[in-house]
């Protein structure tokens, strides 16, 4: 495990129209996982997360793109299985996805996902699906989680910070900051 305190030049500062890096640091203490695909010092493979864990994560298919970070299309993706222990173990905490999707309304858009290698009836899926921001969990087939947010209108090709809180007593799903109030079809808040 690499000793860090602080992130160093962690966000874009987007002030002048061109993106350009700024130098935003915040303490990530208690941050489990941290991976900022965006960033120039995640371009290659594998990316190391920048929290206290250090997970080195695999890159495949993707290119980094400067001022733009990574683009996917379809069977492109980061391998997260050294993290997948950690974030599995954990019984509250938050998701921050930022993406781009070029067309919410076609299948499945998995913005972070993972699933038992053992078993692959179970997973976890945190998606825009038919334009609807998804989170789902099943366990042996069996749904344990699908909230989404019905109504909300996600754009095509439109930048979104999509997010889930979780802290054990509550759901919130939350998109661009403002919280949604999702349907259940399985489980509830």
């Amino acid at each position: 495990m690499q000793t860090i305190t602080r992130v160093n030049s962690n966000l874009y500062n987007n002030s002048g129209g061109t993106p350009t890096l700024s130098r935003r640091n915040f303490p990530i203490n208690g941050l489990e996982f941290y991976l900022p695909l965006w960033h120039p010092e995640l371009s290659g493979t594998p990316v190391i997360s920048k929290d206290l864990n250090a997970f080195s994560c695999a890159v495949t298919g993707t290119v980094h793109t400067p001022n733009v970070g990574r683009v996917y299309d379809g069977d492109d993706y980061v391998d997260l299985s050294n993290a997948i222990s950690t974030i599995e173990a954990q019984t509250g905490g938050t998701i921050i996805v930022w993406a781009n999707i070029t067309d919410p309304t076609v299948g499945f858009n998995a913005m972070f996902s993972f699933s038992d290698t053992g078993d692959a009836s179970s997973d976890f899926v945190f998606q825009v699906h038919t334009s609807d921001f998804r989170v789902r969990i099943r366990e042996n087939g069996a749904g344990q989680l699908d909230m989404r947010s019905p109504g909300t209108a996600i754009g095509a090709a439109t930048w979104y910070m999509y997010s889930l809180v979780v802290d054990g007593n509550f759901n919130a799903m939350y998109l661009d900051k403002t919280a949604q109030t999702p349907d259940y079809t399985t489980g509830n808040a």
